[in-house]
């Protein structure tokens, strides 16, 4: 795209673009994000850019969001301020769903969320849950927590066999839960055992206890910890032992190429 003129200059940029429909299945979303890191080293080595887009319906692209975006870079936002206002709006929803929703704590224009909210748990009773499943000979797979949604307390859920369809059934359907599990991956001749953590955020959840619960993302992951690979999910339905496998052979591909 070209920037426009700035102090009589008309330069030129470069925007990538990544679009990723909503309506995309969990499954396939998860085969293709295994081999984000390749596409985008592939684009940027041979056609280097300088800012990266990130839509999930066509109506979010259009120029003059593009140029807005560009114009940060460039200093000429200003050149068309509804645009760069329009721009950074969007950018700002999109964002604070996404943190609320996945927990991230950060929105696609990089700002991060930021919350003095207390994490209200029986750290040592939820600890000596996580670690009931952690032993390969222990009855158990999976282990679940997650919050009330009337004191937004972090409450210790079920525990129980039965790998991925255990866990599916033991799962509240309108609560923020979050799950421990252990899978087993077979590689060449040997079985090894891996953790999977499964954030599942359900729709139904209001607005306002989303971003609560989705502030406290991080403490929630850390007294998880550890685990080889992370899932976020709107329903436990979604969660499959496909989905499961993929996204676990998924990091173990994207820790052995770095």
């Amino acid at each position: 795209v070209s920037t426009g003129k700035k102090g009589g200059i008309s330069t030129k940029k470069f925007c990538f673009i990544v679009w990723t429909p909503d309506g995309v299945g969990a499954v396939q979303k998860a085969k293709i994000a295994t081999h984000a890191g390749v596409v985008k080293s592939a684009f940027r080595k041979t056609y280097p850019y300088h800012y990266d887009y990130y839509v999930s319906n066509k109506d979010e692209l259009s120029e003059k969001d593009v140029m807005a975006a560009i114009g940060k870079l460039t200093g000429t936002a200003e050149l068309d301020s509804d645009a760069a206002k329009l721009h950074l709006q969007k950018q700002k929803e999109l964002g604070e769903q996404r943190a609320a929703i996945a927990g991230q704590g950060k929105n696609l224009g990089g700002v991060t969320m930021m919350s003095a909210a207390q994490l209200d748990v029986d750290k040592e009773a939820l600890l000596e849950h996580l670690a009931a499943i952690r032993k390969d000979d222990a009855p158990n797979d999976f282990a679940i927590a997650y919050f009330d949604n009337d004191s937004t307390k972090l409450l210790i859920g079920s525990t129980g066999s039965g790998s991925i369809s255990g866990a599916v059934a033991a799962t509240p359907s309108d609560c923020f839960s979050y799950l421990l599990l252990r899978l087993s991956e077979r590689i060449d001749a040997s079985t090894i055992t891996r953790f999977l953590f499964v954030a599942i955020t359900p729709q139904s959840v209001p607005s306002k206890l989303k971003g609560k619960f989705g502030s406290l993302f991080g403490r929630v992951k850390d007294l998880f910890s550890p685990f080889h690979a992370t899932l976020n999910l709107d329903s436990a339905t979604e969660l499959t032992e496909e989905l499961a496998n993929l996204t676990i052979r998924g990091d173990r591909a994207k820790n052995s190429a770095s």
